[in-house]
Order: structure tokens, then sequence, then C-alpha cells
């Protein structure tokens, strides 16, 4: 299994886990979207020259608008 492949068995175990606490599939996976957003959005802060910059597994990508 490649780690992709990995990601999305634990996705879908999660899902399947929210599910079971009475959440609607579309619930579970808006929450697991949500929560992901949410780490996603800690990662950036303001960097060189007051552009943002976006942290990812310790590479700096940087985002411009």
């Amino acid at each position: 299994m490649s780690k992709f492949d990995d990601e999305l068995y634990r996705t879908r175990r999660q899902v399947n886990e929210l599910m079971e606490q009475g959440y609607t599939r579309q619930d579970a996976i808006q929450l697991i979207q949500t929560a992901s957003l949410k780490t996603l959005a800690e990662c950036c802060e303001v960097g060189y020259n007051g552009k943002p910059l976006l942290h990812i597994g310790g590479h700096i990508v940087t985002y411009q608008q």
C-alpha cells in the first residue's frame, strides 16, 4: 500500500467511527475536512517581506495572492 492508500484507509475509518457516533456520512466528512483545514491554516504565518509563508512538512512554499 502506498502512503496515499494508507491515508485514505485512515480517513475512511474515521468517517465510519463518526457515523457510529450518530453523524451522517456527509457531516462526518465535513468534520474531518474542517479539522484538516484548521490544521493547515495554523501552518500559515506572515513571513518574508510581509508575504504569507506556508510551512508544510518542513518545506516552505511561498503563496502570493
